[in-house]
């Protein structure tokens, strides 16, 4: 999810750790007011742009993850549905070609992706 503006009333907060937590959108620019506040991590989240100069604290921000593609999306997914049920599948010997490392649309046996990898 997103990080509330709402947070920026906790003028007594001295750290914030809320590394790897799946947030999105953009630190808002209201917390800029927390002047009590040390250190803040929002590593390893989805969040985008960049930690304006006006934060007085340290912010680590970087690294920050990637959202998948819609085709590694899709690729998961596959790799998650056959590893669970491998036995219903008359062609099992198609699955050797099934690994992550292998590309999924022109490796992967008995497979066909569209015009988007998809």
């Amino acid at each position: 999810g997103s990080l509330p503006e709402q947070w920026s009333t906790l003028r007594r907060m001295h750290t914030m750790k809320l590394q790897q937590n799946e947030l999105t959108g953009s630190l808002p620019g209201q917390w800029s007011a927390l002047t009590r506040m040390a250190t803040m991590n929002v590593s390893l989240n989805y969040l985008e742009d960049y930690v304006s100069s006006n934060y007085r604290h340290t912010v680590t921000f970087l690294p920050q993850r990637r959202l998948p593609t819609p085709a590694e999306n899709d690729k998961q997914l596959l790799l998650d549905l056959v590893m669970g049920d491998t036995q219903s599948w008359s062609d099992t010997g198609a699955l050797t070609s099934w690994k992550a490392g292998n590309s999924m649309c022109n490796e992967w046996r008995r497979l066909v992706c569209d015009g988007e990898g998809r």
